[in-house]
């Protein structure tokens, strides 16, 4: 829990022109990133984000820390160089009420922090396995860590005021459409007056759907109070500890084959992390008889993302 943050040296160092938390966005703090008609789009997990670490109801600026590597602010200054100086040495930021994290699959199975399963089901699993007998099953686990998309790029936005008090916003995305309509309500401004332009996206592989937003609207925030055009790009480090990954994995299986090794059943869980955890691999093996549940796992990380 944030007790508080202190910027008074960040204030006094050179080219300092602002720093900007949750306490100034207010309601706007929290978006959603809309995928529009991207399919299944509502059962993806953690589609409410934060721009920065939420306040607490009543408080002055206190607020819980969601994941280690949560941003709690940002720093304006002219230059990247004065920006992260007073990032680095200037704003002090005091923790209260730690408590022991939840970082990992098995720790949210042991601590309960698990969804409800969703189950896919399909012919008849127990009498597949029956008539494949002991000698002809296999059961095991397999763990696959969280990725990250290693996009050359990383997350990057550019936000540039316009003369009939819109903005221009020059960003690094797959999904310019989310930029636009979270920018929009961050900033308390008509969806024609954000322009989102968006070059390329090389190598984002799902990196650049939903965490590309929060870097947009902290941008257009700055550059909307300020009327002044704002940079920002994430160096490597923030990228890696602060934004989502491809998520990882946790298999338990049990496989019922034939004699001649053609799998005939398939049961098993399918553990994800602050993902959506499926269960239709049905779509891609042409097995007969199928029952797989799919659990995400709530942990304290970045919300993970495609693919």
């Amino acid at each position: 829990r944030i007790a508080a943050i202190d910027t008074t040296l960040a204030e006094s160092m050179d080219g300092f022109v602002d720093f900007i938390a949750a306490t100034d966005m207010g309601d706007k703090n929290q978006f959603v990133a809309n995928f529009g008609t991207w399919p299944k789009s509502t059962e993806v997990c953690n589609l409410d984000m934060q721009v920065f670490a939420p306040v607490r109801e009543g408080s002055s600026g206190a607020g819980d820390i969601e994941y280690w590597g949560q941003p709690v602010g940002m720093v304006i200054a002219d230059t990247r160089e004065h920006a992260d100086r007073a990032a680095k040495l200037g704003v002090t930021v005091t923790y209260t009420g730690t408590t022991t994290p939840c970082v990992t699959i098995e720790d949210a199975i042991a601590m309960n922090r698990v969804e409800s399963p969703r189950r896919a089901q399909r012919g008849n699993v127990a009498g597949a396995f029956a008539a494949a007998g002991a000698s002809h099953t296999l059961e095991g686990e397999i763990d696959i860590a969280g990725q990250y998309h290693f996009y050359m790029e990383t997350q990057t936005t550019v936000a540039i005021p316009m003369e009939d008090g819109g903005l221009r916003i020059i960003t690094s995305t797959q999904s310019p459409s989310s930029v636009q309509s979270s920018v929009a309500s961050t900033v308390s401004m008509p969806l024609n007056k954000v322009i989102v332009e968006m070059k390329r996206a090389g190598g984002g592989y799902g990196g650049k759907i939903s965490n590309a937003t929060p870097y947009a609207c902290a941008a257009a925030f700055a550059a909307h109070k300020h009327r002044r055009e704002v940079r920002l790009v994430s160096n490597i480090k923030d990228n890696m500890t602060s934004t989502g990954k491809r998520s990882p994995w946790r298999f338990q299986y049990r496989v019922a084959f034939d004699a001649s090794g053609r799998v005939t059943a398939v049961s098993g869980t399918v553990y994800t992390a602050n993902w959506r955890a499926t269960n239709d691999f049905q779509r891609c093996y042409d097995i007969p008889n199928w029952d797989v549940s799919g659990i995400n796992c709530h942990v304290e990380a970045p919300p993970n993302t495609w693919m």
